[in-house]
């Protein structure tokens, strides 16, 4: 039963994660590799559905960028991939210098570059 007086000043509409809409839509525009690469950049604001937020390194609302891409090979896919993280990492480094140490995931595990 939901508290009367809990009512929010505004709605709030919770959606599902991004790759469940964006997954459904390459459908509908891939119908064969000829259509391939998509590539889609995506900035939602996000909630964090939490109950509290820690002060400085959390907040409950904060602007999300996503990348979407579908591929003809694993070997473009992979590229791609390589080719943003060195985006972000050459701004994080050289236009707000912030450190960056590059990892991958391997086997559900994410591992630094000298492992």
């Amino acid at each position: 039963m939901v508290d009367p007086e809990a009512k929010l000043e505004e709605e709030l509409v919770v959606r599902p994660t991004s790759e469940a809409i964006i997954w459904s839509t390459y459908r509908k525009w891939i119908q064969s590799y000829r259509d391939l690469p998509i590539l889609v950049n995506q900035w939602a604001n996000v909630v964090r559905w939490e109950m509290r937020t820690r002060l400085f390194l959390r907040t409950t609302e904060f602007l999300w960028q996503e990348g979407h891409t579908a591929h003809a090979t694993e070997k473009e896919a992979l590229h791609e991939a390589k080719q943003m993280l060195d985006v972000y990492a050459d701004f994080a480094e050289n236009f707000i210098a912030l450190p960056v140490v590059k990892g991958v995931k391997f086997r559900g595990r994410a591992l630094s570059r000298s492992d």
